[in-house]
């Protein structure tokens, strides 16, 4: 597990709304694989839907993609703030979700 990095911005810690830009996916091979399968890698612009309550699932939306992740997996994965691009169409309510 990657030790807690108070200054450092992940997918779990990042404002819902909020658009990113994926800095880097810290953890092992088997997790960077699993997570660039479904688009989220290095350098991928994306854009935080939200999360649930009490560490629950963070979604977000990467191209036309919309994603669930553990919050566990969401805390390895570090970004930064973008501005918006318009790249990230509106949430399709679910539709072609994915989870994680």
């Amino acid at each position: 597990m990657t030790p807690h990095h108070p200054h450092r911005l992940t997918l779990a810690s990042g404002e819902a709304g909020g658009h990113f830009r994926v800095v880097a996916v810290h953890g092992g091979a088997a997790l960077k694989q699993r997570l660039a399968a479904m688009g989220l890698s290095e350098g991928k612009t994306l854009v935080k839907l939200g999360r649930q309550l009490f560490n629950g699932p963070v979604t977000v939306r990467i191209a036309h993609t919309e994603l669930a992740l553990g919050h566990s997996t969401a805390g390895h994965v570090e970004v930064e703030p973008t501005k918006p691009t318009g790249d990230h169409p509106q949430s399709h309510s679910g539709r072609g979700a994915i989870g994680f």
